[in-house]
């Protein structure tokens, strides 16, 4: 939510939209952070958010890893320091974006 104040192109779950250096940034899609994650990774992905969350989880439900991949969700999942990771073998779904349109700026959506 920090960030949201001082980026127009940063929201999070519920985030009533607003105004950050005369730039207008909408409500977020998704207004109840206990959507369930297989509802609300289409939504973002289609807004072209990238996605930030700290689900240790995620990685281990498969519903979860068909929405990411599915949908070509761009994920960054944050974890703390010395928590046991998942045995699931972690793969990055198959990019159809050529190298220029991974450097186009994205917005992101953090929960």
């Amino acid at each position: 939510m920090l960030l949201s104040r001082i980026r127009s192109d940063v929201t999070y779950p519920g985030d009533p939209g607003g105004e950050v250096h005369r730039r207008f940034r909408p409500p977020c899609v998704v207004t109840d952070v206990a959507t369930p994650d297989d509802v609300w990774i289409p939504q973002v992905t289609e807004q072209g958010f990238l996605i930030v969350t700290r689900d240790r989880h995620i990685r281990t439900r498969p519903r979860e890893i068909a929405a990411v991949r599915g949908y070509g969700a761009r994920m960054v999942a944050l974890t703390a320091a010395g928590q046991a990771r998942s045995s699931t073998p972690r793969r990055e779904p198959p990019s159809s974006q050529s190298h220029s349109d991974r450097e186009t700026p994205v917005r992101s959506l953090v929960g």
